[in-house]
């Protein structure tokens, strides 16, 4: 069986924030993911992390202030994973 064709090449913008953004992300948010959903606020530094690597404003048109990324963009900006890394049971 041959591997899947890729259909879209990505730019060089696309690959450095898949690359580089996600892990940084992750480990600030997701040992915090339980106490994030259960006071249902959304802590200031991860803000501020997001903001400080343009990820806030990936989605928005340059006009209002955004980067006008495209949605496979945005999409990129995301964890790597919806779910942290499973832990071994004990």
């Amino acid at each position: 069986m041959t591997a899947a064709l890729s259909l879209h090449r990505l730019s060089e913008d696309q690959i450095a924030i898949r690359d580089a953004g996600p892990d940084a992300r992750a480990r600030e948010g997701c040992p915090r993911a339980a106490e994030i959903d259960r006071t249902a606020e959304f802590p200031e530094d991860l803000r501020q992390l997001l903001a400080k690597q343009g990820i806030l404003g990936l989605p928005f048109p340059e006009r209002f202030g955004g980067l006008g990324g495209q949605l496979l963009t945005v999409i990129l900006a995301g964890p790597k994973n919806s779910q942290p890394p499973a832990r071994r049971p004990v």
